[in-house]
């Protein structure tokens, strides 16, 4: 038996075979293990790649925030109008919608 925190943990775990994608194999897991009577005292989490993915994702937002400020402050030197640095922070804006929208 194992502890992870102090909690009576068992782990599970599964590979994902080939050709299959991850995100819809853990749907189904999700599914299958909601509609499981797990009794009261029970938790269950995915883990993995899933946390890998969560870490990532959470990075990559704040990299993205502190990049578009650098960005902001380059402009602003270069132009010296907030009107300018904002149409152009626009500009790229639009496009990053229509490169995903098209």
């Amino acid at each position: 038996l194992n502890r992870i925190d102090g909690a009576r943990t068992v782990v599970v775990q599964a590979n994902v075979s080939a050709g299959a994608q991850v995100a819809a194999v853990q749907q189904e897991v999700t599914k299958a293990v909601a509609d499981m009577d797990l009794g009261s005292g029970i938790r269950w989490k995915l883990a993995g790649s899933n946390e890998d993915s969560a870490e990532a994702s959470a990075f990559l937002s704040k990299a993205f925030g502190a990049a578009i400020f650098l960005i902001f402050l380059v402009l602003l030197a270069q132009f010296n109008k907030f009107t300018s640095v904002w149409l152009v922070l626009s500009c790229v804006v639009m496009a990053t919608i229509g490169v995903f929208l098209g």
